[in-house]
Order: C-alpha cells, then structure tokens, then sequence
C-alpha cells in the first residue's frame, strides 16, 4: 500500500474519532442541561414502586412449604439405589393379609445362604456380616457368579426377594461375636461362618472345658509318679513336673514326632512317630502313630511348640489334650499340682 495513502486513512480516521467524541459531548452537556435526564429521581417515586405490587405478593401461593413426615422416610430409608425397602411381614400372614399359617417344607436356609465374615460391635448399628447367595437359581434374578451375588448386612435387614417374603420372611434378627439368627419362616435359624479348620467349629462362647477338680482331699502329698484316678483322668506327678522345669530337653530325647497337615486342607497336628517305652507320652497312654491336636484349646504344630506353651503355663490347674487315633478323637484330662500343695 502507498505511504500517503495510508496518511490519509490514519488522518480521517482520527478526524471521525474527535468528531463521535464532540457528538458524546454534547449529547450529555443537553441532557444534563436542558433535558434533564440527569437529574435524581425523588422519593415519591421509589414509594410507588415498593407498593406497586404488595397486593399481588400477598394473594400468590407457592404450594405447601413443608412435606408429610412420612414421604421424609421414605428418603431416609431408600436404599442406594433409590428403592424402598420392603416392609417385613409377620411370618403367618399371607400374601392376603390374612392370618392363615402357610403349611409349606421350606429348603435349609444353609442351603440358600452362607455367612462368610461377622463384624461385631458392642453398639449394634455397626454390627455387619457377608451373606452369599449359595443357591443357583436364575428365576429369583441371583446371579450365578459375580459380586451381586454376595450382601452386608446389618441387624434388621432382609434377604433378596424372593426370601423376603411368604413363606420365608428372611431376615437378619441379631448378629453374634461368631454367630447370626435369621428369620427363617416361623422359626429363628443360627448360622456360623467356617469356625476352626475344619469349618464344622463351635462359636468360641459355646465351648466350655471341665471343671477343675479339687485333689486336696484325695492326697495327703502330691505323687511323685503321674498316676491314672478313676474317672480316667491323670494326676501331673512331681518327676514329670520336674522334666518340664528342667525345659524339655529329656521329653524332645524321648519323643519322635512331626507336624502333620491334611493334604486337602485342615488342622495341622503333632504326630507321635516313635514313643520311648517309660517315657512321659507313653506314662500317660500315648502310644506310636497318636497325633495330638490341642491342649487347652490352644493348637499344637510342633514338639518345641508344645514344650514352650507348657513352660509358659505351668500353673493351668489341668490340661485337656485333644488326640487322635486310628481317626477317631479322643480328650485326655490332665490335673496340674495345686498351689498349695
């Protein structure tokens, strides 16, 4: 483009800028002064347009302000999913309403369901178990793998459909240290998760051991030879107390064992490959092949296992051995020497 030509276009365009800034100018200077639009608006006016439209404020209605306290629960209750819960229905009522008991076989709730964890806390709201869908059946929508498959729940809550209703009226009742009850039809059903290596295991509040005996009155001194009483328990005599103080090394001498666990799985024991004649295991009917499971209801895996728990309590007023042999199970009551003996 030319030099001058461009001059020349700068020049007008500045001469159009001074002119539209002269127009402004005096478009305000008639406004303020001859016009008036400038000028504050007085009070009066302000007042009319508070009340212009009071009235109409007064008559409108914007509905209810609040909702019935029952549609609130419904949002508390909703699941996460945005479904409501089903309410519970008493065992015994019908799909009718009425109360006519329903005569029907239903299956082993075992058989639908199985615990795999309890949580317990003492406040029961926080108490929670898992709850997997054993039973393979695609007409109750339970998938046959996969995470849909397995719940937690809390106290209170119901089985899938179809449980949740007649004939079963699943539901979690209460939730144990190692146990839950359901509602399984008209009656309460307790199910465990696999306890103990075997899976079979009570939970730990139903096992009990036998009293202490009280051998005061039956010995004037302690035996010095560990002796058999009647009722086929045994007598811890002060020789075989003394091995035990000496820290094991003559019972280990004694004894030839092995740590045995089943090839499918399941509590590992101690088995007896060679015991000593006169030897203590053999002075309390232990014989080769004998496998020794638990004393106390502590586990054993191994001889020096077995001879550090015992150094470690030396004073348990007896000694309940859990054994086997040739597969069958066996319990070997063993009194320790009282304090005041």
């Amino acid at each position: 483009m030319n030099i001058r030509k461009l001059k020349s276009l700068l020049w007008l365009a500045a001469c159009l800028a001074l002119l539209l800034a002269g127009w402004t100018f005096w478009d305000i200077y008639q406004g303020k002064t001859q016009e008036l639009r400038y000028q504050s608006r007085p009070s009066t006016y302000f007042s009319e347009v508070l009340n212009r439209d009071i009235e109409a404020d007064r008559s409108f209605n914007a509905g209810p302000t609040s909702y019935a306290v029952a549609d609130y629960e419904q949002i508390w209750k909703a699941r996460i999913d945005g479904s409501v819960e089903p309410v519970a229905k008493k065992p015994g009522t019908g799909q009718d309403g009425s109360n006519k008991p329903k005569e029907v076989q239903l299956e082993k709730l075992d058989e639908i369901v199985a615990v795999g964890m309890v949580l317990w806390h003492e406040d029961p709201i926080y108490r929670l178990i898992a709850l997997e869908y054993v039973k393979d059946d695609s007409s109750f929508g339970l998938e046959s793998s996969g995470k849909r498959r397995r719940l937690h729940l809390t106290e209170g809550e119901l089985l899938k459909a179809p449980y949740d209703e007649a004939p079963y009226f699943g539901k979690v009742l209460r939730i144990g240290h190692q146990d839950v009850a359901f509602q399984w039809g008209a009656e309460e059903v307790t199910l465990t998760p696999g306890l103990d290596s075997s899976g079979d295991g009570l939970p730990i509040d139903q096992i009990t051991f036998a009293a202490a005996v009280d051998l005061n009155s039956e010995f004037d001194e302690w035996p010095a030879d560990s002796i058999q009483r009647i009722d086929g328990s045994w007598v811890f005599g002060e020789n075989d107390l003394r091995e035990f103080a000496d820290g094991g090394d003559q019972l280990q001498s004694q004894v030839r064992a092995r740590s045995i666990t089943p090839s499918g799985g399941g509590r590992t024991s101690i088995e007896l490959t060679d015991v000593e004649e006169g030897s203590m295991p053999a002075r309390f009917g232990f014989k080769t092949g004998d496998r020794i499971i638990s004393v106390n209801g502590h586990p054993m895996s191994s001889v020096a296992e077995g001879i550090n728990w015992g150094k470690n309590h030396p004073e348990e007023p007896q000694y309940i051995v859990l054994w086997e042999r040739l597969g069958v199970e066996e319990t070997t009551v063993i009194h320790n020497k009282n304090k005041d003996k």
